[in-house]
């Protein structure tokens, strides 16, 4: 019981800071324009989706949700956009607008919207964020790693979609990989939304995965 209890004040944690249907969430206000406080979850994923910004030559951009707002996809319902409404959302979407380092713009713990743009973009609207692709993933190692950190070796977490799996043989004496197996392929089914990676790690595919064990990306 101690065990689950701990785990569903893990999900509690993730849903309070990195939830877009949470109205009360970091993510929320800070889509918003509030200054947050963001915590080490908010800035971790954040992380995580600059890197692989940068990995997909910006095929997977989190930063990319007033697109998935006017498509209905995101946080807000919407229709289908014409081409001048797209073009104009682009403009004022997309990673490329963003300092890589948020830690860096941090002011005494306190996270101002505006102080995430890159220089040029100083004068456009402000940032929002949507991790609606690697959330869950994420969610998932963030559990197996808490599970392994108490001795569990054999694991497989599965949240909404997405499930993570953990090998037994540790290599060269280093903690085995943590990872949902389903990877951002670039797969998308219109119908559902955005498609969703699976994992923000790097790390490969366990075996147990490749038995079939893995997630599906939608």
């Amino acid at each position: 019981e101690a065990i689950r209890d701990s785990v569903e004040t893990l999900l509690k944690q993730i849903d309070f800071s990195l939830s877009g249907y949470n109205k009360n969430s970091i993510l929320s206000r800070f889509n918003a324009g509030e200054n947050v406080v963001p915590d080490s979850l908010f800035l971790d994923i954040y992380s995580h989706a600059h890197d692989i910004y940068g990995q997909t030559n910006g095929m997977v951009d989190a930063a990319a949700g007033p697109l998935f707002d006017i498509w209905g996809f995101g946080f807000k319902s919407g229709e289908l956009p014409d081409d001048d409404l797209v073009a104009r959302t682009a403009a004022i979407s997309g990673m490329k607008r963003l300092k890589a380092d948020m830690h860096a713009v941090l002011e005494d713990g306190t996270l101002v919207p505006a102080k995430l743009l890159n220089d040029g973009f100083q004068d456009q609207a402000l940032p929002k964020l949507n991790y609606n692709a690697i959330a869950q993933g994420y969610s998932c190692d963030v559990v197996a790693r808490y599970l392994y950190s108490l001795g569990v070796k054999d694991m497989m977490v599965d949240i909404g979609e997405e499930k993570g799996a953990i090998e037994a043989e540790e290599k060269d004496g280093k903690e085995p990989a943590a990872s949902s197996a389903a990877r951002a392929s670039g797969k998308r089914n219109l119908r559902r939304g955005p498609f969703t990676a699976s994992s923000t790690s790097e790390r490969q595919a366990t075996s147990a995965a490749s038995a079939g064990t893995a997630g599906r990306s939608r």
